[in-house]
């Protein structure tokens, strides 16, 4: 048999401070300033690292388009000529 621990009322009155906190901590704001200085304080001793992989994200971003053509050059130069 199941036990339950809390009445109808307590359950509501908990999703009622969900409900609560979540309007409060809704500003509008698209990024929270305390929490990104937070995250960059995780990740200062990893900077250099960091700093690669967005450098790392940005080429593989700006050369993905060129893909299709190297596969052309490939295949017009190297394949096709024999």
């Amino acid at each position: 048999m199941a036990q339950t621990t809390g009445t109808a009322s307590d359950e509501t009155s908990k999703q009622d401070a969900v409900k609560q906190d979540a309007a409060q901590n809704d500003d509008g704001n698209k990024l929270d300033g305390r929490l990104f200085r937070r995250i960059l304080t995780f990740l200062l001793p990893y900077k250099g690292w960091v700093a690669l992989a967005l450098l790392g994200t940005l080429a593989v971003a700006f050369l993905g388009p060129l893909r299709p053509k190297l596969v052309q050059v490939a295949i017009d130069a190297h394949i096709v000529v024999g």
